[in-house]
């Protein structure tokens, strides 16, 4: 720093560079300051003054207390910038003061992250040219989540869903002479953004709220404590007037879809252990924010970035987004084999399915009912359903599921939602309250949390530690699931070689219960020691 002139003034120490000072010329000045000095002087700076746009920009890079006087050529450049970050204040000229406030950096650094994000995708769209190098020809099945943001944002309309062998949808590049190489695509993927960026590192930390809904018939009929109705009830108060969810189509698939009132929203309600077809719900909701809707979205975490990448920020004010605590997504193409082999069974075909369903086991409610009825009207109910039992082993799950970058309390959703396990190890007088429903729900954003007020008056609601939500029985916050070793065996034996799929479930639970047991033992043995 001894290329720079120090003057002392109220106890600062003033470093000057360049031939500029607000009005006194009379200092002597630095030119040839290096590039180390200039970043230097600005990062061991307690405030800073400037008229340089890279100076600006460094300024909040090292989120430094600063002003800029957007007088220079420079000048339509750092006012862009700052707009962008929501930092317009900062923009001085000669009359104006200068403020002495702290900056709140929270959300500025989320914006820098995507700014930078987006900026290398640009370089990278204008260095790499070949089409051997594009990036959906690059990625494989682990890198896909089958959101379609990719598909909704393409200008060029070169990209298409397709589904796989086991009924996941993959983008595929249909028109490859129209590719004009902008790599919107990679900017918009929720699984490519995630990669090299540590959520903790964007997101604050959530409000953590346990509860349930004050309507017991709405909560009975609900997988958990019915928050995503809740939710729902508190925006439409709030002027939302779509909402979109999951239901079943006429064959049973779970597709996306959207309804126009709180009082529509029965068919999306409890969760459905297949992946959704997303369909084109992105480009429907587009529209609809376009025309001034506002519009509430709930998916899988990885669906809920999607759209949330794909939406412009001017319109983002008019989405509220829930990303339901996902313990992976199951294959489209073995449950639509499992529906059928059940059907065919009965010599009746299914009429609807229900997983988590609440009803009677001796003399005590349980939630972890299957319920499956009968176009003939006989229903088919048990704890130990199959299907069920393979879904919470990944014997179905999608790839991307054991590196799911959204494994984790910090997320880019408005809401967050799901059951909230192991509550009743740190309050014991909610135990009786399980079997009927406990939510989880994580308030994200300034958004959600203005709509907490709204949201009491038809739950009851309690804050909790945050700590208290990632109990060991909440792995899914934790970590992602697991890759099942047996996974492929499984699905090749289900689906592309037909056997029951009844059949090879039921050996690969008992597998699975004869290796724990054996664990269990051999815990037992080794502590005895």
């Amino acid at each position: 720093m001894n290329t720079h002139r120090r003057l002392h003034i109220k106890n600062l120490e003033l470093v000057f560079i360049g031939d500029f000072y607000f009005g006194n010329r009379s200092l002597d000045q630095t030119t040839d300051s290096g590039v180390e000095d200039f970043l230097s002087a600005i990062y061991y700076a307690d405030y800073v003054i400037t008229h340089s746009f890279h100076c600006t920009a460094f300024s909040t890079i090292f989120e430094k207390r600063f002003s800029s006087q957007a007088i220079t050529r420079a000048g339509s450049r750092v006012s862009d910038y700052l707009n962008t970050l929501g930092l317009q204040d900062h923009v001085i000229d000669d009359s104006a003061d200068v403020s002495s406030e702290n900056i709140d950096y929270t959300t500025v650094r989320k914006k820098l992250i995507d700014m930078g994000w987006k900026s290398r995708i640009y370089l990278k769209s204008i260095i790499t040219i070949e089409a051997d190098e594009m990036y959906l020809q690059t990625k494989g099945k682990s890198d896909c989540c089958g959101c379609t943001a990719c598909v909704t944002v393409c200008p060029k309309k070169c990209l298409v869903m397709e589904e796989d062998e086991y009924g996941f949808l993959f983008p595929r590049i249909e028109k490859l002479e129209q590719c004009i190489h902008c790599h919107r695509c990679e900017v918009v993927c929720p699984i490519e953004k995630n990669k090299s960026i540590s959520p903790k590192e964007k997101y604050p930390a959530p409000i953590c709220l346990s509860g349930w809904h004050q309507d017991e018939s709405v909560r009975a009929t609900s997988t958990s404590g019915a928050a995503f109705v809740g939710i729902v009830q508190a925006c439409e108060k709030n002027g939302f007037s779509r909402f979109y969810g999951v239901r079943y189509d006429d064959e049973l698939m779970a597709i996306h879809t959207g309804v126009d009132s709180a009082e529509e929203i029965a068919c999306l309600v409890s969760t459905k252990y297949v992946q959704s077809n997303v369909g084109n719900s992105f480009f429907d909701v587009m529209s609809e924010l376009q025309t001034e809707k506002k519009v509430v979205f709930s998916g899988t975490p990885c669906q809920v970035e999607g759209l949330q990448n794909v939406v412009p920020n001017n319109l983002r004010d008019n989405l509220i987004t829930i990303a339901l605590v996902c313990h992976g997504v199951s294959s489209p193409e073995a449950y639509k084999k499992y529906i059928k082999e059940v059907g065919e069974k009965n010599t009746s075909s299914v009429s609807s399915i229900k997983f988590r369903d609440k009803r009677q086991k001796n003399g005590e409610l349980s939630h972890r009912f299957t319920t499956i009825t009968l176009q003939n009207g006989k229903v088919l109910t048990d704890t130990e359903n199959l299907y069920t039992l393979t879904f919470g082993l990944g014997l179905m799950h999608r790839e991307c599921c054991s590196s799911c970058p959204y494994a984790t309390p910090y997320r880019s959703a408005d809401f967050s939602i799901g059951d909230f396990w192991g509550i009743e190890d740190y309050k014991p007088e909610l135990k009786s309250e399980i079997p009927k429903g406990i939510s989880l729900i994580y308030a994200h954003s300034e958004r959600a949390k203005n709509l907490l007020a709204e949201l009491r008056k038809t739950m009851l609601l309690n804050e909790e530690p945050l700590e208290h939500s990632l109990h060991i029985r909440q792995q899914q916050l934790r970590m992602p699931f697991a890759r099942n070793p047996r996974r492929d065996q499984f699905l090749k034996k289900v689906i592309t070689d037909g056997l029951d799929f009844e059949a090879i479930a039921e050996r690969e639970f008992q597998r699975w219960r004869y290796i724990n047991f054996a664990k269990r033992v051999a815990r037992k043995v080794l502590r005895r020691r």
